[in-house]
């Protein structure tokens, strides 16, 4: 092999590498909440902390870091659109930022270490988590509202579809924050009265 040709075979492979890496598909990330559409009062270190949500979980069909959808009577999971970060924390950060809009105090999440304190908790089980492209998105979830102690103080269950505004990915992650926006009254609902009799 003459130097011409190690030479052209390296300009040839490196052509090939720039290409590949200039035509590697874009990937896309999602939340279910932001915290610049949600005026949620923030968890600091000395803050009192009346809620937390205490555990959230999802079905395993739906529980990875890609969205999973169904187009075409097909379940698809999407690897180049994905989950910002685990879908349950995304979940239960989204629940805190919007239950703490509607009880107008903090809500620790899982991760958070001021939720330990919290004489509040919030768990929620996905039953379903289906999303439709195109079509509509739909959360089911039962949720249960326990004491410190872990005594059950109020239950529920959560069960809506949302249409989809158009066709897009996009829309149909809004339409999953609109369920999660629902939840979240549904348990501010719950909860508020309890915080009224403790603050008594």
């Amino acid at each position: 092999m003459t130097r011409f040709t190690r030479t052209l075979l390296a300009a040839g492979l490196t052509a090939l590498i720039v290409t590949g890496c200039a035509s590697a598909p874009k990937e896309y990330f999602y939340s279910l909440g932001s915290s610049a559409l949600v005026d949620a009062p923030a968890v600091g270190g000395s803050a009192t902390v009346p809620v937390a949500i205490a555990a959230v979980t999802i079905p395993e069909a739906v529980d990875r870091p890609q969205l999973v959808v169904q187009q075409s009577g097909e379940l698809r999971v999407l690897d180049q659109r994905r989950w910002i970060q685990p879908l349950r924390s995304d979940l239960a950060a989204a629940v805190a930022e919007q239950l703490g809009r509607q009880i107008g105090a903090p809500v620790a999440t899982p991760a958070q270490v001021a939720g330990s304190e919290a004489p509040y908790r919030v768990t929620i089980d996905v039953q379903r988590f289906d999303s439709v492209l195109g079509g509509s998105a739909t959360l089911d979830a039962l949720w249960r509202v326990s004491d410190s102690s872990g005594k059950t103080l109020k239950n529920g269950r959560f069960n809506t579809s949302e249409a989809t505004k158009d066709g897009s990915y996009d829309a149909l992650v809004a339409a999953h924050g609109r369920l999660v926006a629902k939840l979240s009254q549904q348990l501010g609902t719950a909860i508020k009265p309890l915080l009224t009799t403790t603050a008594k």
